[in-house]
């Protein structure tokens, strides 16, 4: 029984041994693998729509080269305001067919650029659809210029083979990204078999206490609380008071003067350096001039001896010629680098009619303001300013932008028949 506690703590720590090496063993075994996923992302992207204006229809093909017939369709619509209530609205002007059976060729290749930030500032929007022959050369067939509040959005091009061509075929369609092929399966790897952890070494159990026989082990005699009389409390002796102990007093400086109340008295300032009358310092921390030899006597005579010599002086400089700034100026202004001649090269103001068509129904071309190149800047503006005014007054012979649609737009509305009777008045 002596030997139990021992005996205890050997079974713990053996038994703690065997549960952490099955746990350990435990934690070596490979997980299941996971499963097998695609990307998220699947499937891509495949490019952008095509766009409103992108051509639908056929194209005929005469001699080896390709032919159509152009149709243009558009939006045109303004900003009013609803002066009752403040609010905007979008009003529709005209939208159908603006441009139909324009021939293009040989080569069609359409195409669309837009100008969102042109010359004019009144114009916002300048949209072009062009043509692209077979020898490259590119030719504009249309302009939707936005200015004023009108604005012209959904352009579609239409393309139709002309009845001439033998053989007809639909036009390219928009070129469009094809879609990537499923990459398939995506490898997961296996994951690490964790490394191998030695089990702890089996502490050896404690050897048991050895007793020599024979000789019996006495045993501890329990303590016991023996009874003691209570004592009487000490009387509390008196003890002398604390002495104080002395101010300390300021230690004394020895170049400098104490106050009544012990404190050093502020310094006085450094004596002025006096120079002797007859010496001169004709900087501050230059050197003295003069000397006792050099001073004039103090009597009538060597007054007038050194009154006469300063006037001499003076006379000697007055006589001198002066100096003569203006050639200096001319030599230092020579030796500098000149600056740069200013010049401006010759330029334009354009001034776009937006209510004037040709026969074709085309825009008229812009009024031209130009101007010289020359030098000078104020040249220059004053170049400038006579182009502007002769803008302005070019301006007022065009029509301002209160028009009908152009002509090559088709009548629209229904077709009516008038009948006229003449009355014979007697």
């Amino acid at each position: 029984m002596r030997n139990l506690p021992t005996v205890a703590i050997g079974l713990g720590l053996l038994l703690a041994a065997i549960l952490l090496d099955q746990r350990t063993a435990e934690d070596r075994k490979v997980q299941k693998r996971a499963p097998d996923w695609a990307p998220s992302s699947w499937p891509p992207s495949t490019g952008p729509p095509p766009p409103e204006w992108w051509p639908t229809g056929t194209v005929g093909e005469y001699a080896g080269r390709q032919y159509a017939l152009l149709t243009l369709r558009a939006t045109l619509w303004i900003w009013e305001i609803d002066y009752e209530t403040g609010a905007l609205y979008k009003y529709t002007r005209y939208s159908g067919v603006t441009h139909r059976n324009v021939l293009v060729g040989p080569g069609v290749n359409i195409g669309s650029e837009n100008d969102p930030d042109p010359a004019d500032p009144w114009v916002t929007n300048r949209q072009t659809i062009y043509n692209i022959r077979d020898d490259g050369r590119r030719v504009d067939i249309a302009q939707f210029v936005s200015a004023y509040g009108n604005t012209f959005d959904g352009v579609g091009v239409g393309l139709q083979a002309p009845t001439w061509t033998p053989v007809s075929r639909p036009y390219r369609p928009f070129p469009v990204q094809p879609p990537m092929p499923f990459p398939g399966q995506r490898p997961v790897p296996d994951p690490l078999p964790l490394p191998a952890q030695p089990a702890p070494p089996i502490p050896a159990p404690m050897a048991p206490p050895r007793v020599a026989p024979g000789v019996p082990v006495p045993l501890p005699v329990p303590a016991q609380v023996p009874t003691v009389a209570p004592r009487p409390l000490p009387r509390p002796v008196p003890r002398p008071a604390p002495r104080s102990m002395p101010r300390p007093l300021p230690i004394p400086v020895p170049s400098r003067t104490l106050l009544p109340n012990g404190m050093p008295a502020p310094a006085l300032p450094a004596p002025t350096a006096m120079t002797a009358p007859w010496q001169e310092v004709p900087w501050p921390g230059g050197p003295v001039i003069g000397s006792p030899a050099q001073r004039p006597p103090a009597t009538p005579e060597g007054i007038a001896n050194e009154l006469g010599r300063l006037e001499s002086k003076l006379a000697a400089l007055g006589g001198r010629p002066g100096l003569d700034l203006e050639p200096l100026a001319e030599l230092i202004r020579s030796l500098l680098p000149g600056p740069a001649e200013y010049t401006f090269p010759a330029g334009r103001y354009l001034m776009y009619p937006v209510c004037e068509f040709d026969n074709n129904g085309e825009p008229l071309r812009p009024r031209e303001a130009p101007w010289p190149a020359g030098k000078g800047e104020l040249k220059e503006l004053r170049l400038r300013l006579d182009a502007l005014a002769e803008l302005l007054q070019a301006h007022k012979f065009t029509r301002q932008p209160v028009c009908p649609l152009p002509r090559s737009l088709p009548p629209a509305g229904q077709a009516v028949t008038v009948t006229f009777e003449q009355e014979e008045i007697n």
